[in-house]
């Protein structure tokens, strides 16, 4: 998998049927690109509830990041009116689900890692769910370094760039702006 193709990787299993990735998103990811949940196909997307409560508090600031959490927050509130988050939300070709799921941090958490750090018990989560998920591919997206190198060896992790805007041509005309000027 390439960041640049966007974190798609259809797994066959051996009947021949196609398991879906199970993309677990870290709330940087989520602020780094607002669009990462549309440009994730034939997946199911899970977002626990210490990245909405991370969410929760950013939101309260009064700065880019606020403003962008406030955004991530009305995307999931429109996605809301399609069914239950819990149980997962069909949308399009993808399921978007919540989870509060508590991982048995004696069993996941690295020696020296604290279960108070939020990424801490999302990384906790993403290996109990792959424990669980004997076909699925489980993957980390994070736009946090530090988290992506914790997480390093024990489960996939997609690090999320920030997305390249695309550049406005000059206008090629006949005339430009020191012709302009005269």
């Amino acid at each position: 998998m390439t960041p640049n193709n966007y974190y798609v990787n259809i797994i066959l299993t051996k009947q021949g049927g196609a398991s879906l990735d199970i993309f677990l998103v870290d709330t940087s990811a989520l602020l780094r690109d607002i669009d990462i949940l549309n440009k994730l196909p034939y997946c199911k997307i899970i977002i626990h509830t210490t990245v909405l409560e991370e969410l929760d508090n950013i939101s309260k600031k009064n700065n880019s990041k606020g403003s962008s959490a406030r955004r991530v927050i009305n995307k999931l509130f429109e996605l809301k009116n399609r069914g239950n988050f819990y149980n997962g939300i069909k949308w399009t070709n993808k399921t978007v689900e919540f989870s509060d799921m508590k991982p048995n941090i004696e069993t996941y958490l690295r020696f020296g890692l604290s279960e108070r750090k939020n990424d801490n018990l999302l990384l906790c989560v993403a290996k109990e769910i792959k424990e669980r998920s004997e076909k699925n591919k489980v993957i980390i997206l994070t736009a946090d370094k530090s988290f992506a190198l914790k997480a390093a060896g024990d489960i996939d992790v997609e690090y999320i760039k920030t997305p390249t805007k695309k550049k406005k041509h000059k206008n090629k005309g006949f005339f430009n702006n020191s012709q302009m000027a005269r």
